[in-house]
Parts: structure tokens; sequence; C-alpha cells
């Protein structure tokens, strides 16, 4: 499951027209350690939730919940050595885990 949702992830973050829609507001091309400020945060989380979070299930958590494990997965991978700046593909890489992280969650599989 965990590798399906990689292989998901990292195809529709590779495909620019894919991704364009996907996330249609957050800039791909800019820096890790700056494309992550509340608003980039939320045009990588809101689409997560909305597209791959069901609504109204008997039980799930909540998308504040799913929100916080994002926003922690988001600052332990947008922390990069030397605190100076991450590698010019780490900001994709964030958004694939960030959203592989949904995918193969229990919130998707179990539901």
């Amino acid at each position: 499951i965990t590798q399906l949702s990689i292989q998901y992830c990292n195809a529709l973050v590779e495909d620019s027209t894919l991704r364009a829609s996907f996330f249609p507001s957050f800039n791909f091309s800019v820096n890790a350690n700056t494309a992550f400020d509340t608003d980039g945060r939320n045009q990588i989380i809101n689409p997560l939730l909305t597209n791959l979070v069901g609504d109204n299930l008997t039980s799930q958590p909540s998308d504040d919940a799913i929100s916080a494990e994002l926003n922690n997965l988001i600052d332990t991978l947008t922390t990069c050595r030397n605190d100076t700046s991450c590698a010019n593909d780490r900001t994709a890489t964030v958004v694939k885990a960030s959203c592989a992280a949904v995918l193969g969650s229990a919130v998707t599989l179990i539901q």
C-alpha cells in the first residue's frame, strides 16, 4: 500500500499538468525553505484533504488532526542541513511525502 501511494504521488507531482490541476496555486519552483509558509502549506494540505479524505464517515480523524500531522511532517522534511537551503528538488519531495502520507493512511484505506 505504501509503495503504491508513493508511486501515485510521485506520478502526480512529476507530471506538471496533473500537479497544476491538483495543487493549482502552489509554486513548485520555490525552494523548500520558503515554499512552505502558511499559504504554501494550505495550498498542499487543503487539496489533499479535499481529494483524498472522505466526508461524513462514521469514524475518521478530523481535518484539523490530519492537518496538524501534515504540518509536523512538513516541518520535519523542510529542516535541511545547516539550516541554510534545501536541495532544489526538496519542494517536490515534501509534496510527494505529504501526499503519500494521506493516501497510504488508514483514513483512506479503512474507510
